[in-house]
């Protein structure tokens, strides 16, 4: 069941309209047995919110052009200032110094 509700977030990262009440309504599941596989978690909401950032920190890095807006509005973000305020929170720093960083450390190991 854990994978199917995990699955299903993954399937569904990029809508805005992605929520656990809208996981509790697509799998037909319990509020508390849907829950209740999330505790692990931190819960379902805070299990959404960081596949979205590790799908995010993944996309800086990987597509160096695409604008950091693009990517957090492509993965279901509503606003920027959501998509930096909790990008921060998570990585201490912000979605620009990642992808600084992840240039750096491209830059310095082709150099060897």
């Amino acid at each position: 069941m854990f994978d199917k509700a995990r699955r299903y977030v993954q399937a569904n990262l990029h809508r805005a309209s992605l929520s656990p009440e809208s996981v509790l309504e697509a799998l037909q599941l319990p509020r508390p047995t849907l829950y209740r596989l999330f505790e692990h978690e931190g819960g379902l909401g805070a299990y959404i919110r960081n596949r979205r950032l590790r799908e995010a920190a993944d996309e800086l890095v990987k597509y160096p052009n695409l604008p950091v807006l693009d990517i957090a509005y492509g993965l279901g973000f509503k606003s920027a200032s959501d998509f930096s305020r909790a990008f921060r929170r998570t990585y201490d720093m912000a979605p620009q110094d990642l992808r600084f960083i992840a240039s750096q450390r491209l830059r310095n190991s082709s150099r060897t």
